[in-house]
């Protein structure tokens, strides 16, 4: 402010403020951009809280590793459902805090969630036993509708939880169709 604005001020006259542009890198840069920025990124942080997901939600994405086509194959034989078409989804979920994600596959034929350890691209036979390894959740028999229902169950499980994992596996997951095949016998255990 000049002596002239100061003085003014102070008697209690109306002062007009000159507002200068702001210089960013050599540009002058109006104070409406700025004044639609600071809109923007208010919008942008309202629509992010729309978001109902908390910070201790899991995160599915496509998984990077998963088994093979003959890796299912033989664990299909194993457990000899090879006579009729099978299909499967893969999800990865990562739980908030941790570093190996979780592979799930869904056997749509028979509503089996399998949890499958961390899967590395190896040889099939090491790939079926990692899925036989894994604990399967029969959804026909271990779904409840509350939590209270589960009351601390090892082999139950909400309907809300089911939900979101089949939900994520349609959005992010990668389908796998085996047809019926025929047995192999040099897969024989």
């Amino acid at each position: 402010m000049t002596k002239v604005e100061k003085a003014r001020a102070e008697s209690g006259e109306f002062v007009m403020l000159k507002i200068n542009p702001i210089f960013h890198r050599g540009r002058r840069v109006h104070l409406w951009r700025g004044i639609w920025v600071l809109a923007w990124l208010a919008v942008m942080t309202a629509c992010a809280h729309v978001d109902n997901r908390t910070a201790e939600s899991p995160v599915y994405l496509k998984p990077r590793n998963y088994p093979s086509r003959e890796g299912v194959m033989r664990y299909l034989q194993s457990k000899q459902e090879n006579t009729h078409p099978n299909r499967f989804c893969l999800v990865e979920r990562k739980l908030p805090g941790k570093q190996i994600a979780h592979l799930l596959m869904y056997w749509q034929e028979k509503n089996v969630l399998l949890d499958v350890p961390y899967i590395r691209k190896t040889d099939p036979e090491t790939e079926a036993d990692l899925i036989r390894a894994s604990r399967p959740l029969d959804l026909s028999v271990s779904v409840v509708e509350t939590e209270d229902e589960v009351n601390g169950s090892t082999y139950l499980v909400t309907r809300a939880w089911v939900d979101e994992i089949l939900t994520n596996c349609e959005r992010k997951g990668v389908r796998m169709e085996i047809p019926a095949f025929e047995p192999v016998p040099d897969w024989e255990e």
